[in-house]
């Protein structure tokens, strides 16, 4: 059994300057992927001091080797492409703030160039002074918001069909880790807030969706990417929901009550482990 954990942090930290500096000189092409690679290590070196510092009992690299929490997956699978902005409206205490982010479309068969997070896990198991997590992006996350038509459907005829393809390339890496003895891995899924926002869930409702078997649908996606694995004693399995952070402003109200029957049931009766079921409702 997985001793119980009474706090840790969702994974991603604020990137220092320094990082963020070297990560705008690697994109314009004035810094070699190794100078990033160097500074992304001493960034990630001096954040597992300072959660070791704060007594935290769960160490993460804070993503600092994504340019954000989605980026990781996106690099190691062939198939996304750049597509028009998408919208998004943050909450704020002076009112909604309305921005775009870069648009992001599959436009292709995906295939893993790479492991996902394999350089993520191999660096943490050398230097982490402690017990460490790694983390993922939901499939339930980027399917659904990557599908396009006229782009997407060359290659799949569904948004389900493109995130269950997601899944099994999520499930796959899930097991790598396991395998290479990571004992904690956290699947991220803010999305799933949207089904318990009351203003986002009247808007589906009058677009015709069933809230009901929606929420149906986004379990059985989670469980498809976590469902048969070989896994050590003690592994434990999370999934993050969140209603969205970003400088003090958030994407979704709302209590998850509408959700919290069917997702926390559903996704901790997956292979009836005690410390899969414990961490999801905690």
């Amino acid at each position: 059994m997985t001793k119980t954990i009474r706090a840790d942090h969702v994974g991603s930290l604020l990137r220092p300057p320094e990082l963020l500096d070297a990560r705008e000189q690697y994109q314009q092409g004035n810094l070699a992927a190794e100078q990033l690679r160097q500074v992304e290590d001493r960034a990630i070196l001096d954040a597992l001091e300072m959660q070791k510092q704060v007594g935290l009992e769960v160490l993460s690299d804070g993503e600092y080797r994504r340019a954000d929490f989605m980026r990781g997956l996106v690099e190691a699978v062939e198939g996304f492409v750049a597509a028009s902005p998408a919208p998004l409206e943050w909450h704020s205490p002076s009112g909604v703030e309305k921005e775009t982010r870069p648009g992001m479309a599959v436009g292709g068969k995906l295939r893993p160039r790479r492991r996902l997070t394999a350089h993520e896990a191999h660096f943490l198991t050398e230097h982490a002074p402690g017990h460490f997590k790694i983390t993922l992006p939901s499939a339930t996350l980027l399917g659904p918001s990557s599908y396009r038509l006229g782009i997407s459907d060359r290659y799949y005829a569904t948004a389900s069909a493109l995130t269950s393809e997601l899944a099994g390339i999520i499930r796959s890496e899930v097991q790598a880790l396991i395998d290479e003895g990571v004992s904690y891995i956290q699947v991220d899924a803010p999305n799933h807030t949207n089904l318990a926002d009351p203003q986002q869930r009247e808007r589906m409702r009058q677009a015709g969706v069933d809230l009901e078997q929606a929420i149906d649908e986004i379990v059985a996606v989670e469980n498809a990417s976590l469902a048969g694995l070989r896994r050590e004693e003690g592994t434990l399995l999370a999934l993050h929901l969140c209603r969205g952070n970003s400088r003090s402003r958030w994407l979704r109200e709302g209590s998850y009550e509408p959700i919290a029957e069917k997702l926390f049931q559903g996704y901790c009766q997956l292979g009836n482990r005690a410390e899969h079921c414990a961490k999801i409702a905690a």
